[in-house]
């Protein structure tokens, strides 16, 4: 009997050893998971410009006021050279150079600098900025004044040439003004009886120098007089004359009145009036006396 109780008691003992161990540690987990539950996470986000190290290693300093930057000019053997200098924490990408806003050339390394030929440049003051950009912005420089001397310019017409707002306004002060010419007035045709000669005279017009004859829509000639002869017609045919005064290679009228003429038919040889037409009531009219005079047509 007692040693029977002794088994028991060393048996319960054994189940105690294996079991409260377990059990503890479940319920001290559940514990710790409630608690956690229980509780929000407070989580806390530093920003990147907190004063913590930032994750990126590179930083870029942009607040630089590149306006107050002015591109510097210097010449050699006919070569106008630009440069820039930005501060040492400018970390810059490219500079564009610009004379008169037309494009120049790229600079991507220090010195930043672009060279061009003066004599791509009108003689005049001209105005040079540079476009700094940077990783995050982008921005002009303070423009700066420079007077070009090239010897050999380009002429001011050219899409290459950049031309100065001196130059420019020299040009245009230096074209002549147009001379407006009234149109020829005064145009008279008259046709010859072989239907192939038409002859024609007109009024002068002032200040002109030269007319253009046109017939049918075409320019058939220029004369410096008032009269114009116009050969190898067709008889029966009809033509459109008209004229444009000239002043130079530039200066010229509008159109005048279009005027139209029909050639006559001459006879064939040795053709006799029928009697009909040959008849008069003058009797000391001659029958060849009644054909029909040569047509003459004047402007309207």
């Amino acid at each position: 009997m007692v040693e029977s109780e002794g088994k028991a008691t060393v048996t319960k003992q054994v189940w105690v050893n294996r079991t409260i161990p377990p059990l503890v540690s479940i319920v001290v987990a559940g514990c710790v998971w409630y608690g956690l539950a229980a509780q929000p996470m407070a989580i806390t986000f530093v920003p990147e410009t907190s004063a913590t190290t930032p994750r990126h290693a590179t930083t870029h300093t942009d607040t630089v006021p590149i306006a107050n930057i002015t591109p510097s000019i210097s010449r050699l053997d006919g070569q106008v050279h630009f440069n820039v200098e930005p501060q040492a924490a400018i970390q810059i990408q490219k500079v564009e150079f610009y004379v008169e806003n037309k494009f120049v050339g790229t600079a991507f390394a220090r010195p930043y600098s672009v060279s061009m030929s003066e004599n791509d440049l009108t003689a005049g003051t001209h105005t040079v900025t540079a476009k700094i950009y940077t990783a995050t912005a982008q921005a002009k420089t303070t423009p700066a004044l420079f007077t070009a001397n090239p010897t050999n310019p380009p002429p001011l017409d050219s899409e290459e040439a950049i031309i100065s707002p001196s130059s420019s306004s020299t040009a245009k002060a230096s074209q002549p003004v147009p001379t407006v010419l009234a149109s020829p007035t005064g145009l008279v045709i008259v046709a010859e009886s072989s239907g192939t000669i038409a002859r024609l005279t007109w009024d002068t017009t002032s200040s002109a120098t030269s007319y253009q004859v046109w017939r049918d829509g075409t320019q058939i000639g220029t004369t410096n007089d008032t009269t114009y002869t116009d050969n190898g017609l067709s008889p029966g045919q009809t033509y459109d004359y008209k004229l444009i005064a000239a002043n130079g290679s530039t200066d010229q009228s509008a159109a005048s009145a279009q005027v139209a003429i029909t050639m006559p038919v001459p006879l064939p040889p040795n053709s006799k009036p029928s009697s009909d037409s040959a008849t008069t009531d003058n009797p000391d009219q001659s029958p060849l006396d009644s054909a029909a005079a040569l047509p003459s047509v004047e402007e309207q």
